[in-house]
């Protein structure tokens, strides 16, 4: 088979630990949230809010 020399880019792994207000929001105007209503993406965001603010 064929296999592709060139590296894999995974852009969905983001770092939760870092992500501000400004980074979710801008998450938030992905198709994947409000249009498509991707489950995983949606826990992304939704988790990166609870950490954000549930000190």
């Amino acid at each position: 088979m064929m296999q592709s020399m060139e590296p894999h880019v995974n852009t969905d792994s983001v770092d939760m630990k870092n992500l501000t207000d400004s980074d979710l929001r801008r998450m938030m105007r992905d198709p994947k949230y409000w249009r498509d209503g991707d489950a995983e993406y949606i826990r992304k965001i939704e988790n990166g809010f609870r950490k954000l603010y549930s000190q």
